[in-house]
């Protein structure tokens, strides 16, 4: 069985959002980052802290400093150790006070989602897991939730780079159809 570990994000007011104003950035059709080496988060509930390094990699290249590729670090701080997972307001939150980053934001749309992975780099998103297949966001089981990173778009969807290794999907790479943007259960962006 695969590995899951996000826990869903408590919805706090105080969460603020991003983009849905509305893009002032002309869109293109396809468009993709690129990554760090696919991770594989093995027996350990690290999803959440897989997707947040991926996203760290162009937040800390735009600032100038060396990107750290060490995605356990912030499963390792996680608050409740008993839990095998953790959600991503709390690995901001860590990645906050460790002075790493100013400002988190959630996101609602696929417009705000795709301003945001071409400023701000790769999105994180919280799926349900209904099946272990390519298409782990379908079914009626309830395995969980998993965290992933988006990197990128196409007309048909949008690149979901996954934390269970290079033997699943296209070496560790998936595409969610526009249709399916609405199994998106959290949508998050770094701003700062």
């Amino acid at each position: 069985m695969m590995t899951t570990g996000a826990l869903l994000t408590p919805d706090y007011p105080s969460y603020g959002t991003f983009g849905d104003g509305g893009s002032t950035i002309k869109l293109p059709d396809k468009y993709q980052l690129d990554t760090l080496e696919v991770y594989n988060q093995g027996s350990e509930g690290s999803c959440v802290s897989c997707a947040a390094t991926e996203m760290m990699y162009l937040h800390d290249l735009q600032r100038g400093v060396n990107p750290s590729h060490d995605f356990p670090y912030l499963f390792h701080l996680r608050r409740d150790k008993t839990v095998n997972g953790m959600n991503p307001a709390e690995a901001f939150d860590l990645l906050k006070g460790n002075g790493r980053i100013k400002a988190y934001a959630r996101m609602r749309s696929a417009s705000a989602l795709r301003q945001s992975i071409i400023t701000h780099g790769a999105a994180m998103a919280v799926f349900k897991v209904g099946n272990e297949g390519l298409r782990f966001w379908e079914g009626d089981a309830n395995l969980g939730y998993h965290a992933v990173a988006l990197t990128g778009w196409t007309p048909d969807g949008l690149t979901i780079k996954n934390s269970w290794g290079l033997g699943w999907g296209n070496s560790g790479f998936s595409l969610l159809p526009w249709t399916e943007f609405g199994r998106i259960l959290e949508l998050w962006t770094i701003l700062s």
